[in-house]
């Protein structure tokens, strides 16, 4: 755990990002996002929840996509440019999401696992975030 700004982070990274497939609906103030660890219904698209990498992954933003390519795309895109407790804040510059990755396995990072955040068994695992618009 490292301490920065009053909180402590499972590592490094102030933010994780975790594809997956989800179901929303809106009306005037939220968006209702249901994200799915397991089985999606058929009717489902895809979305990249940002987490903050903190105890319990408060989860603080959603992004729709049409498909999971194009949300692997953008997470490639998006990912390195993460910001950093040690850099208090601010992210590190790598010179490709290849060189990203190498130095997140070098660190030993884990990625977000539903997991260890919620039992399921005998469930479909799901989570629910209402965001405002």
């Amino acid at each position: 755990m490292i301490e920065f700004n009053g909180k402590l982070y499972n590592d490094d990274r102030m933010f994780v990002l975790y594809i997956a497939p989800c179901v929303f609906s809106e009306n005037r103030d939220t968006i209702t996002y249901e994200v799915f660890h397991e089985t999606p219904p058929p009717e489902h698209t895809w979305c990249i929840v940002t987490y903050r990498n903190t105890q319990r992954y408060p989860a603080s933003k959603v992004d729709i996509f049409k498909s999971k390519e194009e949300a692997e795309m953008y997470k490639a895109n998006v990912e390195p440019g993460c910001p950093l407790v040690s850099l208090r804040g601010e992210p590190k510059k790598f010179g490709s999401f290849e060189d990203y990755i190498n130095w997140k396995n070098q660190q030993d990072f884990e990625e977000y696992d539903y997991r260890k955040m919620y039992s399921s068994e005998g469930t479909n695992p799901s989570e629910t975030m209402i965001m405002p618009k």
